[in-house]
């Protein structure tokens, strides 16, 4: 891979009624360039080494995504001369409101579909209290910290669509290399009906070897993510006491309460989509018949079935995913 960040950022801070009042002001802009390259083995087998000229990567790889953020601040500070505190005391007010853009390149669904770059926003307000001429500092603030898109690894989403569908299809299409009578090209394209795009998206299709056997050739690539949002609340206190001119004692703590929502939503578009053919073909098994297999007859004992392995691999890694929707983190 290879990934390029280009980025512009200004800052303005100001000051206004005799410094009483500071202003600050912030813009960002970052574009990101990013390209995979998928490589196989090579032709030739004494070849182990490579360079990076041989990757055929651009040095500005294709635009990916691009964001832009700002920032706004205002500190208010006390105003003496109108209304003087005790000697040696200073007070202070603050606000803040910030996002946050992170762009994250080669982020796709496992149907092939970008996915936008996580963002936040930040807001807090607070004060700060200087006492017995800056020895003592006391500062207080109250955030809210919202980010949407992250990225959360979904257990039962590369089980869905890696063991869920595509293996399953890898077992079936070299059925006929076991039991030469049984044909599930059928199977194969009824399985993959739901997902169309995923199979487009990937090169999945049939092949008859050279040996005369039967195959299924298609690549996953990486960088196949869910997300997730959150949202934090809490406040915050810090007390530095400057004892002498060698030693500082500091005090911080804090308490915080993070929510996460829209939990996986990738996942749960695959796996409903999935669904209703997994019940239709929750009873044949999930690999090959036994070679000899009599269609109609009974399995043997102990087959692992599609129904069974979605059950305990898929569906419920993906209700557990699902019941943190809400919870506190």
């Amino acid at each position: 891979t290879r990934e390029v960040i280009k980025s512009q950022a200004a800052i303005l801070q100001s000051y206004w009624l005799a410094d009483h009042v500071i202003t600050t002001i912030g813009w960002r802009k970052d574009k990101d360039y990013f390209a995979r390259l998928n490589l196989t083995y090579p032709n030739n087998p004494t070849k182990n080494r490579f360079r990076n000229g041989e990757f055929g990567l651009r040095s500005t790889p294709p635009f990916n995504v691009e964001g832009e953020v700002e920032s706004y601040s205002v500190v208010v500070r006390w105003p003496k001369r109108l209304l003087r505190l005790p000697e040696g005391t200073d007070l202070s007010m603050f606000y803040n409101e910030s996002s946050n853009f992170t762009p994250a390149g080669g982020r796709i669904t496992a149907l092939n579909q970008k996915l936008t770059p996580p963002e936040g926003t930040t807001e807090e307000f607070g004060f700060g209290l200087s006492l017995l001429n800056d020895r003592l500092n006391i500062r207080y603030n109250r955030f809210e910290t919202r980010v949407t898109n992250a990225s959360f690894n979904s257990p039962s989403y590369s089980a869905a669509y890696g063991n869920g569908v595509s293996q399953i299809a890898g077992f079936w299409a070299g059925e006929r290399n076991i039991n030469p009578g049984i044909d599930r090209t059928a199977e194969i394209e009824r399985l993959f009906s739901p997902v169309p795009e995923f199979r487009d998206a990937y090169g999945f299709q049939l092949v008859t070897n050279a040996n005369g056997t039967f195959g299924f050739t298609g690549t996953i690539p990486p960088g196949i993510t869910d997300t997730t949002d959150y949202v934090a609340r809490g406040h915050e206190v810090e007390i530095v006491y400057n004892a002498t001119r060698n030693w500082r004692t500091l005090l911080n703590v804090s308490k915080q309460e993070t929510v996460q929502s829209n939990i996986a939503p990738n996942t749960r578009e695959f796996v409903e989509k999935m669904r209703p053919i997994w019940a239709e073909f929750a009873s044949r098994p999930r690999a090959n018949f036994p070679a000899g297999y009599v269609p109609g007859t009974p399995l043997p004992p102990g087959t692992e079935t599609v129904g069974s392995w979605v059950q305990t691999n898929v569906l419920v890694p993906y209700a557990t995913t699902l019941a943190n929707e809400g919870q506190v983190s």
